[in-house]
């Protein structure tokens, strides 16, 4: 009888090792994919890591990936809003970046949101760089660049604005290469820029990668809220 109730208990306990536990009570869950390269369709809130770069991304919308996630990625993050920003380039992120640290596709993801800030007869335009210099910022050469035309549509009411920019190192050394583009959104719709020459960076020096705001004369302000840039692939 012993041996008996001791094998039900080791059945029963084997049947719980195989058990499928079913959490979908909480509406809905994901498991993490892991893939070499990007996968081609996905649904909101799910994940996968990147096994090439060891990076996190997460579903922003239907098929699309957004920004890696994790705290060893960001390199520099903006702290406190930025004061408004008008016509003289001033720098919203800066992150220095170690001599001999860049390599050949080494990439880094820049994420800000801003307003505009109205104005009561909003022209002129706002633009944000992102540099390589080997000085204090704003300085360098213009790796990536948004320049929006502000108008009634874009800034009449203080309008908010999403701005993401990717920059990578194209060739490395004294007379290294880097390129990029950025893509905005918000009230007047989608404005993108890429730019269509590589520009030269000394990747053997501390180079400065930079993020400025500034407007030309007339135009209203900007006010930088939140921001950060992060190493999307070493």
């Amino acid at each position: 009888m012993r041996k008996t109730i001791a094998l039900l208990f080791a059945l029963a306990a084997c049947l719980a090792a195989q058990e499928t536990v079913d959490h979908r009570n909480a509406q809905q869950t994901f498991p993490v994919r892991v893939s070499q390269s990007t996968p081609g369709t996905c649904t909101p809130y799910e994940w996968y890591t990147n096994t090439t770069n060891n990076l996190t991304y997460p579903c922003t919308a239907p098929n699309v990936w957004g920004n890696p996630f994790g705290a060893s990625n960001v390199v520099t993050q903006l702290t406190a809003p930025t004061s408004s920003i008008s016509t003289a380039e001033t720098a919203i992120l800066a992150y220095s970046v170690p001599a001999n640290a860049l390599n050949v596709g080494t990439t880094y993801g820049i994420h800000f949101s801003a307003t505009v800030n109205d104005a009561s007869t909003p022209s002129g335009t706002l633009t944000y760089n992102v540099r390589f210099g080997t000085t204090t910022p704003p300085s360098g050469n213009i790796v990536a660049t948004l320049p929006i035309t502000l108008s009634t549509t874009v800034s009449s009411l203080s309008a908010t604005l999403g701005v993401d920019c990717y920059v990578t190192v194209i060739t490395t050394g004294s007379s290294g290469t880097a390129g990029g583009w950025c893509n905005g959104y918000g009230a007047g719709g989608g404005y993108s820029n890429v730019t269509t020459s590589n520009v030269t960076i000394d990747t053997t020096q501390i180079q400065n990668l930079q993020v400025t705001g500034v407007l030309s004369a007339g135009g209203p302000t900007t006010t930088v809220y939140a921001g950060y840039a992060a190493l999307v692939k070493q």
